[in-house]
């Protein structure tokens, strides 16, 4: 199975909660892990709320250069 491989802010990491109203549910899936749902890919989510551009961009090359080619299937920066 390849891997989708995404990076972004709190619009992208699956642990996201809400510093305003912290008795919400945010367990729901994020869209990483509909979108791999939907391509059949095992998602890879370097996600992190506060993350900037700096963080996203380093973090898909990391995993990029670490991750033999013919696994990944898709790589998305989620800028902010």
């Amino acid at each position: 199975m390849k891997k989708l491989i995404v990076s972004g802010c709190s619009y992208t990491d699956k642990n996201w909660y809400s510093d305003f109203y912290p008795e919400l549910d945010t367990s729901w899936p994020k869209w990483p892990e509909l979108l791999g749902k939907k391509l059949n890919m095992e998602v890879v989510n370097l996600g992190k709320s506060g993350a900037g551009n700096e963080y996203i961009y380093h973090s898909l090359l990391d995993y990029v250069c670490s991750t033999p080619t013919e696994q990944i299937g898709l790589v998305i920066p989620a800028w902010t």
